[in-house]
């Protein structure tokens, strides 16, 4: 039994994204929009979950865009020749190929032979063809329209049952009207590839070819790389429109409907305007301009992005912070799941827009305008013209003019600012196993500051003071407590206490004397740190003298 069907195929010829909404105009396209955070991390599944090897029988077969890896959906196993024979089902057909073969996070041993499929075979494999006959049984499935290997495995090798990793090139798409689908890594035609193949809808091409310029194949920074370089699996059940508008924000695309055809704008910090917008040509000469707080926005933007610079693939960040996020401002953060997303650099300067669209898009317009409006085109920016205080303010254009009215639009806008964009590349940080510090190693208490503090006469009028000590607070997520000791000159144990806090008040000892004080840092796991130390010597007699004086003198 093989496994399920391709996760994209669509409902049907109909096209769920026209809707007859308004006799106005004969079809009103429901143009798909940006995610929001919540929209990113609910479709994302780590690369741990999506290299797991699991049965495949029933299971949805993911498509994958781009370079992926994917766990082996196990659909056949036979013993032959003393050997296990294993089909190993990854994705739906048309894929460029197979990259790579892994098992257990290593490359396939040598010793273990594959075949691989890319889903334009026609014939049943020969070694399962043979292995089946062996056992009095005829194999004719071909898979025609799926990507699968079949891997003869001889016994000894690894432990336990083997996991199977297997990465893809994947789907071959068309970028040319009518022209031989290739390999890419592009955004833009993995939209153009649902748009046509699986909502049957036509494109401009014109504007498809200019966006995927624009949004992924542009040269940025030093040293130069391609601006967004993704490798997508869609391997959850979502419709169409929801991968295409999750597609739309990892391009950073806006895409719109006109003429019986789809079109695609890059958003970039350039622009050319249709044309301006004055308070002519607006309904009433009204505009409805609303203010987002930006004091609730992120000031910490967390991009958890797939790292694949090492053998098995893992998920790391890579994170955009205002100056001064956790002093003087508030530190709100933002974590954002995008898995398509494969070098630190396209992260942060990922991190880097979302960060700075929180804080520079704040204004939104809304205007009813004439027939002239339909020139705007989501993704658009023109400046607007109004009494209220705009002097040909750039904003861009968030959906379709909406009909209300014969002749009239609705326009909906949000403000432009080209500083939100970022060409910067920037080396990742070198990672260690986990993004936070151990628990088991608490960083060196440093600042240990000693106060005496006179204390009043202990018995029969002797001298005393106390100790007043302070330590530079530790930042550190599995700080438990303070730990202090305090040690005479002998080198016996005269105090000793826990504290929350970096400070701490001792009893009180007799003076004078030289008192050494320790403090260290423990973890929740009872693993204290490195100490810091100091001593102080302990004077008390005159002021503690003078206090006994004053105190037989009242008596």
């Amino acid at each position: 039994m093989s496994a399920g069907p391709d996760i994209t195929t669509g409902p049907g010829s109909s096209n769920p994204l026209l809707v007859n909404q308004l006799p106005i105009i004969p079809v009103v396209p429901v143009i798909p929009s940006n995610p929001t955070r919540s929209d990113y991390n609910d479709a994302a599944r780590p690369v741990s979950e999506r290299t797991l090897t699991i049965a495949g029988a029933g299971t949805l077969l993911p498509t994958i865009f781009g370079l992926d890896q994917t766990g082996a959906k196990i659909t056949a196993m036979v013993e032959y020749n003393g050997n296990l024979v294993l089909r190993c089902e990854w994705c739906s057909g048309g894929i460029d190929s197979i990259n790579a073969l892994y098992m257990d996070d290593a490359v396939a041993p040598v010793s273990v032979t594959a075949t691989h499929y890319d889903g334009s075979q026609v014939t049943a494999d020969a070694t399962l063809v043979a292995a089946y006959a062996a056992r009095g049984k005829t194999y004719t499935d071909t898979l025609n329209g799926v990507c699968y290997s079949t891997l003869v495995v001889p016994p000894g090798l690894g432990n336990g049952f083997p996991r199977f990793v297997a990465e893809i090139k994947g789907k071959k798409i068309a970028q040319t009207s009518g022209g031989t689908p290739a390999y890419t890594q592009n955004g833009v035609w993995f939209i153009a590839w649902l748009i046509t193949q699986r909502l049957g809808e036509s494109i401009n091409w014109a504007s498809f070819t200019a966006a995927a310029t624009a949004s992924g194949d542009t040269m940025v920074g030093s040293p130069a790389e391609k601006k967004r370089i993704l490798g997508l699996t869609l391997d959850n059940e979502q419709s169409v429109t929801q991968w295409i508008s999750l597609l739309l924000g990892y391009t950073g695309c806006a895409l719109w409907y006109d003429n019986g055809e789809w079109g695609i704008t890059a958003e970039t910090a350039t622009y050319t305007a249709p044309f301006s917008v004055t308070e002519a040509l607006m309904k009433d000469g009204e505009i409805d301009v609303q203010s987002r707080n930006v004091k609730n926005a992120p000031t910490v933007v967390r991009i958890w992005y797939t790292n694949t610079s090492a053998i098995p693939w893992r998920e790391e960040y890579a994170e955009a912070s205002l100056p001064g996020a956790g002093s003087t401002l508030p530190y709100l953060l933002s974590e954002v799941r995008m898995p398509a997303i494969q070098r630190y650099s396209h992260a942060y300067r990922e991190a880097y827009e979302q960060l700075y669209d929180y804080q520079l898009g704040d204004l939104t317009a809304s205007f009813i305008t004439r027939d002239q409006g339909l020139k705007i085109m989501p993704g658009d920016v023109f400046p607007i013209t109004h009494s209220i205080g705009f002097s040909a303010k750039p904003f861009r254009c968030v959906s379709m003019p909406e009909p209300v009215d014969a002749g009239r639009w609705r326009v909906q806008a949000r403000e432009f600012d080209p500083a939100k964009y970022s060409t910067a590349v920037v080396t990742g940080p070198t990672f260690t196993d986990t993004s936070l510090p151990s628990p088991a190693t608490p960083p060196t208490v440093t600042g240990l500051v000693l106060t005496e503090i006179v204390e009043a006469p202990g018995p029969g009028g002797t001298p005393s003071s106390s100790i007043s000590a302070t330590v530079t607070a530790v930042t550190w997520p599995f700080l438990s407590k303070y730990v202090w000791y305090a040690y005479d000159q002998a080198g016996n144990l005269i105090d000793e206490a826990e504290t929350v806090g970096p400070s701490w008040r001792s009893i009180a000892f007799s003076a004078p004397r030289v008192v050494t004080v320790y403090c260290k840092a423990r973890s929740t796991l009872a693993i204290a740190s490195g100490y810091a130390r100091a001593s102080i010597t302990l004077s008390g007699s005159t002021s503690s003298l003078t206090l006994l004086t004053s105190t037989r003198v009242f008596s």
